[in-house]
């Protein structure tokens, strides 16, 4: 699965104005992604806090068989599985300026994808 399938769906799915930075650590897929949270006047520049979404590099190489009809149900079901996190996530950034916020790692596994 082609990294570049991954980063349109994180910009499909999270808030048009998420940053994501793909962090190119680990032989997977790393994505940090967090946004301005717009909520407190006196902190303009509050991040909310950091999603890690990740694709082990073993469910990357079982999924490269997969033909293009397949590879779209993929991108399907992974746009589906991180909308419906995303409805449920509460995003807000209670660290103090001095720290940098949470993070959370969301792993997409085999069977979520490929069903």
């Amino acid at each position: 699965m082609d990294k570049y399938i991954v980063i349109n769906v994180i910009k499909n799915v999270m808030p048009k104005e998420a940053e994501i930075i793909d962090s190119n650590i680990t032989s997977g897929y790393d994505f940090h992604v967090s946004w301005l949270q717009n909520d407190d006047a006196n902190r303009p520049n509050k991040r909310s806090k950091t999603i890690v979404i990740s694709i082990s590099r073993e469910t990357i190489s079982d999924m490269e068989s997969l033909n293009k009809e397949q590879l779209e149900g993929v991108a399907e079901r992974l746009k589906n599985k991180m909308t419906n996190t995303l409805n449920q996530y509460d995003s807000s950034n209670n660290n103090p300026r001095e720290m940098e916020p949470e993070v959370d790692r969301w792993i997409f596994k085999y069977e979520d994808l490929v069903g």
